[in-house]
């Protein structure tokens, strides 16, 4: 049937959006732009960058505001600012560090992993196929931290939005792999 092609039709939205749980990527490489809302503050923060994965970390690579690079792996999180050397984080930045730690895993469709900490809910808009899921933590402390967590996308994370319980959000929205 010519002039069909892949054009999407109504009815078949569903289908061409994967469960988030298969969207595993091994070679993670995407752009992000950052937007954060600071409660009683009316002008947001906004930072962009690239995220990817090399061997078994995850790095947040800032390029503006500021340069900075945020390294995710077995042994923590560690930071380099300006070209500075990689210092394990502590202090006031690490509500933004666990953010990008628990991000990181999500954007490859890791779920499972996530279930540990998160309550998890996933639902699937019937027009557009596209998946909404809501991470909600289960432990006080981390709920002292987040409040919740949303994740949209069709065959890739394309934005996450992080809710703190003290108003501050978080919006990230991901960029093709590069």
């Amino acid at each position: 049937m010519l002039g069909l092609g892949m054009t999407a039709l109504p009815g078949l939205a569903q289908q061409t959006c994967p469960d988030p749980e298969s969207w595993q990527r091994e070679n993670l490489d995407t752009a992000f732009e950052r937007e954060r809302r600071f409660a009683g503050m009316a002008t947001p923060m906004r930072s962009h960058g690239r995220v990817q994965s090399e061997g078994d970390a995850i790095f947040w690579r800032t390029e503006a505001p500021i340069e900075m690079v945020l390294r995710i792996d077995a042994d923590g999180i560690s930071q380099s600012v300006a070209g500075g050397p990689m210092q394990p984080l502590a202090g006031t930045s690490q509500g933004s560090a666990l953010a990008a730690g628990l991000i990181a895993p999500l954007l490859s469709g890791d779920l499972a992993g996530a279930r540990a900490d998160f309550a998890i809910e996933q639902r699937q808009d019937p027009t557009s196929g596209q998946w909404h899921v809501t991470f909600e933590p289960k432990a006080a402390a981390l709920a002292r931290v987040i409040e919740r967590i949303e994740m949209t996308g069709c065959d890739r994370v394309e934005v996450v939005v992080i809710d703190q319980p003290n108003g501050d959000q978080d919006r990230v929205v991901f960029g093709e792999a590069g």
